[in-house]
């Protein structure tokens, strides 16, 4: 019996060893790949970066694209979680406080998770297609655990009437969340050059454009 016990509770702290390790090598590597890129970087390197060897890392990772994916999954995870939590809490507001939640949370959610959002264009650039079927039922599942926050908030807004109901919440949703990314990439990854170019962080064009969907969708029939 003590035996028996004795081996759960060593495979309990082999468990949280490894669960560990593994949030610090994503840490890692998402930092490394912002810094470096996914194309200029190793396998080697990321070890380097960890502190562990590369038979360590394969261990974890079968490739670097393994490893890229799964970075952009967790990724994924934390900023969809948070712009369900952001517009979850806008729901049944009027326009302008909607606009005024835009204006001060949506700037916030850039900065705290610039280098997240700078991390999903490395990979869109860098996976322009998937090698693996496998890449691809991953993303899906890992999108299905997050309805579109848009779509949502759409939905809501059409039952009370403050949004035509002629729109696809769907489609609607998707075509505010990819532009919002777009842009969220863009001014991140030039954002000092736009500086420079416009004389304005171009960061507060974000809430500007999501202010202008809202106030085009909150046309009733």
């Amino acid at each position: 019996m003590k035996k028996s016990k004795t081996k759960r509770t060593d495979e309990q702290k082999n468990s949280m060893v490894r669960t560990r390790r593994n949030a610090e090598i994503l840490a890692e590597a998402k930092s490394y790949f912002v810094e470096k890129g996914i194309e200029h970087s190793t396998m080697e390197d990321i070890a380097v970066r960890v502190g562990v060897t590369r038979q360590t890392l394969y261990r974890y990772y079968k490739s670097k694209e393994d490893l890229a994916l799964a970075v952009e999954i967790e990724v994924l995870h934390a900023l969809l979680g948070r712009l369900n939590d952001l517009f979850s809490a806008s729901a049944g507001l009027t326009v302008p406080l909607m606009e005024t939640i835009f204006d001060e949370a949506v700037v916030q959610f850039i900065e705290e998770y610039e280098e997240e959002l700078r991390y999903t264009a490395i990979f869109d650039t860098y996976f322009l297609q998937y090698s693996h079927e496998s890449y691809i039922e991953q993303m899906k599942e890992t999108l299905r655990s997050y309805p579109n926050s848009f779509s949502s908030l759409i939905s809501k807004e059409q039952k009370r009437g403050t949004i035509s109901s002629s729109l696809d919440p769907l489609l609607t949703g998707e075509m505010i969340s990819h532009s919002m990314l777009s842009l969220c990439q863009r001014v991140l990854l030039r954002r000092e050059a736009l500086r420079a170019e416009y004389g304005i962080d171009p960061i507060v064009l974000v809430p500007l454009q999501l202010k202008i969907f809202i106030r085009g969708l909150a046309t009733p029939d």
